[in-house]
């Protein structure tokens, strides 16, 4: 009788032992589970700021693109504006036909036709 007792002690307390061993095991692996979860997490977030930061570069850099077209452009009509000034004075001076004149020109006769 001692001995079944005894064997059943061995027997409870090797099973506690599995027991536990097992519950140590899975909350091992649930803290893993967590810890790579939240790396995935932090390594997403991570990605997210590095693509928010890409962008807001990509629109600092069409803004400086647009602001340069849009530069040139007051340049060019700047120069047209000089150019045509000049022209109009050489007109003046040597009287040879101006290219804006010309284009009026024909643009009246086309709407006379119409």
């Amino acid at each position: 009788m001692m001995m079944m007792m005894m064997m059943m002690m061995m027997m409870m307390m090797m099973m506690m032992m599995m027991m536990m061993m097992m519950m140590m095991m899975m909350m091992m692996m649930m803290m893993m589970m967590m810890m790579m979860m939240m790396m995935m997490m932090m390594m997403m977030m991570m990605m997210m700021m590095m693509m928010m930061m890409m962008m807001m570069m990509m629109m600092m850099m069409m803004m400086m693109m647009m602001m340069m077209m849009m530069m040139m452009m007051m340049m060019m009509m700047m120069m047209m504006m000089m150019m045509m000034t000049l022209m109009e004075v050489s007109n003046k001076e040597m009287k040879t036909p101006d290219f804006a004149l010309i284009v009026y020109k024909a643009d009246n006769t086309w709407s006379e036709s119409d």
